[in-house]
């Protein structure tokens, strides 16, 4: 019974997530740098990322500290973390059912959550 319960949940999830990418809109490298630049970056768990103007990061993944750089690439947010556990990558970034999404090719990797910048 548990193992259907957590296999419905899956689906379930699957489809919510699905949805949300064919509905979803691709950011310009503007609404990118106006969304995301200045702002702490992540997926609520695992890893975030403060967004400095200047180009430089300071985050955290998995409770280690990282450094690292982003640029834009057209409209794809390009993150470089120094010895990270996150690969080096371009992102497509897209909002759909209200949710930011970040992706490759037009599949979503993550779901990321943009909060205020640390004081």
């Amino acid at each position: 019974m548990l193992r259907h319960r957590l296999i419905a949940t899956t689906l379930a999830l699957a489809a919510v997530g699905a949805q949300a990418a064919g509905q979803a809109k691709t950011l310009t490298g503007k609404e990118i740098r106006h969304r995301l630049v200045g702002k702490v970056i992540g997926d609520g768990a695992h890893w975030r990322y403060y967004l400095k103007p200047n180009g430089a990061i300071d985050g955290e993944e998995i409770n280690r500290p990282r450094k690292g750089r982003w640029h834009l690439e057209g409209n794809r947010l390009c993150i470089v973390i120094v010895d990270g556990a996150q690969p080096d990558e371009c992102w497509e970034v897209t909002e759909g059912g209200g949710k930011l999404m970040f992706g490759t090719y037009g599949e979503v990797t993550y779901f990321v959550k943009v909060r205020p910048p640390p004081l």
